[in-house]
This record gives structure tokens, C-alpha cells and sequence, in this order.
């Protein structure tokens, strides 16, 4: 995940023409963004449901996992430039 957020390094804060010059090259990353976190939310939350049947108070750092992973997935779903990139990250590390 971190390598692909690297991507924020193509575009400046304020333009994205990464976007505009490699059309296809921009939609095949943001497909490949979006699958990685769906997979990463389906297993976040397989794992919290597995465990809070096993032991029920050790899913709270696993659910503020999936509910991070669950906002990155929304914003890669509304992703329309590099730019959002630098918010993404930022979120993740957190």
C-alpha cells in the first residue's frame, strides 16, 4: 500500500496532469489502487469477524483498521486525480 501511495509524487499539491498526459496509465493505477484496498478490507474484516467470535474485546484496533482501510477504499472509489493522493497518505499514516 505505502508503494502505491507513493504515486503522490507525480503531480505537485496543485495540478495533476498525469491525468491529462497518460490517460490509460492513470485509470489502470486507480483500478489497481481500488483492488488492492478492496482486498485489504475484505480481510481486515474477515480476520475482526473471525477473532470477536474467538475474543471479543481484542477487535478495537482491528476495527479502527478496517474503518481506515473502508475510507481509503471510498476515496480511491471517488479518485479522479493524483493530487487526492497526498490526502490518502496522509490518512494512512496516521
Amino acid at each position: 500500500m505505502a508503494h502505491m501511495l507513493e504515486g503522490r509524487h507525480v503531480s505537485d499539491k496543485n495540478a495533476d496532469t498525469f491525468s491529462t498526459s497518460y490517460p490509460e496509465l492513470h485509470a489502470k493505477y486507480w483500478n489497481q489502487l481500488q483492488g488492492l484496498l478492496k482486498k485489504m478490507l475484505a480481510t481486515v474484516l474477515s480476520s475482526s469477524a473471525n477473532k470477536s467470535l474467538c475474543q471479543p474485546s481484542s477487535t478495537s484496533s482491528k476495527f479502527g483498521d478496517s474503518r481506515k482501510i473502508k475510507e481509503l477504499y471510498k476515496m480511491s472509489l471517488k479518485g479522479t486525480d493524483m493530487v487526492q493522493l497526498h490526502t490518502m497518505h496522509t490518512l494512512w499514516t496516521s
